[in-house]
């Protein structure tokens, strides 16, 4: 027996800023929205964002009340602190056969909006060859800024207060994203990358807290013997494997209805 088909829905409520509802109906999403709406708790009629009919709707919902399950503002209750992008991605990317699908408005108007992130190389200690290599949500010329290099500082700081620091940009590559979760995926790609090649230049870069003072962090590049490429090498490996994720996301934009807001940027180094 073929499984129900159904409408998984996203609303928003100006009353609960930041907060999205994913549920499910065998109905009408409309007619879901006025019983929401009726119960005397809910001081203003719910917004649909976006609806999508697929069979076994139930299923659906479940995995992404999984997913986004520590986005979930109260344990039993269906509203999730997540873009409204996000939620269309998982949705769109789990539905078992996807019938039809209805964006609102203010996403279609929404769909030029894009997440910028940047890849970049910066040399962080040039007498003991010190480098880091990291991908955030931020405009590549960021990293020109005061308050980058004060990220730096308060990042090394943390393994050692006298660190002799510095914020030399060697290499960078700007990147836009259609969503977090592109984003989250790239940052994925890189890190486990930068660890591979760490594994495999394992004679060269150090590994261990005997350098110096404290292990430092995966995007940090401590060289034992420094090979001026090394480093670039590196950060093009990284480079080839993100790229086409970035790309395939922006391509996305061009044909699909995404983000009508932006996730708050992300300053993690």
């Amino acid at each position: 027996m073929k499984a129900p088909v159904g409408r998984v829905y996203v609303l928003s409520n100006p009353a609960m800023p930041g907060l999205l509802k994913i549920g499910y109906t065998l109905n009408t999403v409309e007619g879901r929205v006025k019983e929401l709406s009726l119960a005397t708790g809910v001081p203003i009629e719910f917004c649909i964002e976006y609806q999508l009919e697929c069979r076994d709707p139930a299923g659906l919902e479940a995995y992404a009340h999984n997913f986004f399950q520590n986005r979930r503002y109260n344990g039993n209750r269906e509203f999730f602190s997540i873009s409204i992008n996000d939620a269309i991605e998982v949705l769109r990317q789990n539905a078992n056969e996807l019938l039809a699908e209805e964006f609102s408005d203010r996403a279609k108007e929404s769909s030029s909006i894009k997440i910028p992130a940047t890849l970049y190389l910066v040399r962080v200690n040039k007498s003991q060859n010190i480098f880091r290599l990291g991908l955030f949500q931020q405009e590549q010329n960021f990293l020109q800024s005061e308050e980058f290099k004060l990220l730096v500082v308060e990042l090394y700081n943390k393994f050692n207060p006298n660190f002799f620091y510095e914020c030399e940009v060697l290499q960078t590559e700007e990147f836009f994203c259609a969503s977090n979760l592109a984003f989250q995926e790239m940052r994925r790609l890189a890190d486990g990358n930068i660890a591979r090649l760490k594994s495999l230049n394992k004679e060269l870069i150090h590994q261990t807290a005997t350098y110096p003072y404290r292990t430092f962090d995966l995007r940090t590049l401590a060289f034992k013997e420094y090979k001026e490429s090394i480093p670039i090498q590196i950060f093009n490996s990284s480079l080839s494997l993100i790229k086409p994720i970035s790309k395939a996301s922006d391509e996305k934009t061009l044909t699909l209805i995404t983000a009508c807001s932006l996730p708050e940027k992300n300053l993690e180094l």
